[in-house]
């Protein structure tokens, strides 16, 4: 196995991702692995909540459904169900690799924690029966994700604007945010407007919408 440059490395060191590599260097097809580090490499955050890790069901009522970044396939975004839980940090790490091109076995994921399914609007889920694994999967399960409330002006075909407010993590885009608003709206009817005079921020934990004179 060996890392390129669209590997999803985000989550782990150059060290860590070196003693992947390492370890499973006689890879030479598709794999799904869940390993522990050794302890020079030290821990990862983990943000899945869920009977996966030893928890109880994550509840409706503490779960939201936001978008996060680098959840986009094919042009297609879709929600994760998301709470306001602690992470924690862990030596496991599951690790998604397999064909690229010439090459036999490269590195697409690695993330911290169990092997979990993707996640049910994801458009790569081949069939009907994996859909319903992944909502099965969901249902009970959340990710830690801090967010933050924006409120948006939507500008109508027909002229006639309307603010509305959206819940984004913490570290959203601008195309995350707008992605959300224009999730929320009639997307025949309406288009969302970028203004800077309209966008608004948000005090980190507090989710009281502010106006950008207040931060400063």
């Amino acid at each position: 196995m060996k890392t390129i440059a669209d590997s999803h490395t985000d989550h782990v060191t150059e060290e860590t991702l070196a003693w992947l590599c390492e370890h499973f260097a006689e890879r030479s097809a598709f794999f799904i692995e869940t390993v522990d580090l050794p302890e020079h490499l030290g821990t990862v955050e983990c943000g899945l909540q869920g009977p996966s890790m030893g928890d109880e069901p994550v509840p409706g009522a503490e779960c939201r459904e936001v978008f996060r970044p680098g959840r986009e396939t094919r042009g297609v975004r879709w929600p994760s169900r998301v709470c306001d839980r602690p992470v924690r940090q862990t030596r496991m790490l599951t690790v998604i690799a397999g064909p690229d091109g010439d090459e036999p076995c490269v590195l697409y994921t690695a993330y911290a924690g169990p092997a979990a399914p993707r996640e049910p609007g994801d458009p790569d889920i081949p069939d009907q029966a994996g859909r319903d694994a992944a909502a099965a999967f969901w249902a009970d399960h959340a990710v830690s994700c801090p967010t933050k409330r924006v409120r948006v002006l939507v500008a109508m075909l027909s002229r006639q604007t309307a603010e509305i407010v959206v819940e984004v993590p913490i570290d959203a885009t601008d195309d995350d945010v707008k992605a959300t608003a224009w999730d929320q709206t009639d997307t025949d009817e309406q288009q969302v407007e970028w203004e800077d005079d309209t966008m608004w921020g948000c005090d980190e934990g507090t989710h009281e919408i502010i106006t950008e004179e207040q931060q400063s």
